[in-house]
């Protein structure tokens, strides 16, 4: 019982990760940040773990590159959402992308998995890869700064 107190109060008293850490994890696992709009397509039922949920879908309009490089082909994604118990998704009517994203342009995280672009993290929740256009500044900033990081001092 003494080591799980040691322990527990060991890990309460280590520094925590700051927020700032979190918020830049999903720009620095992206292979490709992008300005555009989501156009949803028809959700449809699906298995997410042992729960029954929906797949939204949505075609991906790219209208700015940020980062990477622009795909040759429309980018469609895809997110399940789990239903019932307070998360996720309600049963009916079935969800779609356009439940959860404004109609205007955002700001997208994306990650190439297998040939397949989605956000990285927890895909069920896309807003945590997903960011209104307002923050553009603050994220070109950052992106910015992590190149001139990666590329170091120029040796002569």
């Amino acid at each position: 019982m003494k080591q799980v107190f040691a322990l527990t109060s060991l890990v309460l008293l280590l520094p925590r990760s700051t927020p700032a850490t979190e918020r830049h994890w999903v720009c620095d696992v992206a292979d490709l940040i992008v300005i555009g709009k989501l156009h949803p397509l028809p959700s449809y039922p699906g298995l997410f773990k042992w729960r029954f949920g929906w797949r939204l879908r949505g075609t991906l309009e790219i209208d700015e590159v940020l980062l990477g490089q622009r795909p040759p082909n429309a980018v469609e994604l895809e997110f399940p959402c789990p239903s019932g118990l307070g998360i996720g998704c309600r049963y009916f009517p079935p969800p779609t992308l356009g439940d959860l994203f404004e109609k205007e342009s955002n700001i997208f995280f994306l990650r190439n998995v297998n040939g397949y672009w989605q956000t990285p993290g927890q895909i069920w929740n896309p807003g945590f890869a997903i960011l209104p256009v307002k923050e553009r500044a603050y994220w070109e900033d950052y992106i910015r700064q992590r190149k001139r990081q990666n590329n170091g001092p120029k040796k002569d």
